[in-house]
């Protein structure tokens, strides 16, 4: 999933740059956070099988990574 959202943000970001009018800037904007959105819970449910796998918390560790510019979806 992860994989197929990441790719979609990547073919909706210039969508917004694109519109003509309001109409077609909302949707652009609407498809663009809703695949953001599926990267997003995508990452959080991965890091949450890691956590699991390593047995200690550590979700502050992922979320810090993944808002820093040393890590961007693949």
């Amino acid at each position: 999933m992860l994989t197929v959202a990441a790719a979609a943000v990547s073919l909706t970001v210039p969508g917004p740059a694109f519109a003509t009018n309001a109409t077609q800037l909302a949707i652009a904007l609407a498809v663009l956070g809703f695949f953001n959105g599926i990267v997003d819970v995508s990452q959080n449910a991965q890091a949450v099988v890691v956590e699991r796998a390593y047995r200690r918390p550590i979700m502050a560790a992922f979320h810090a990574l993944l808002s820093s510019a040393a890590w961007s979806p693949p």
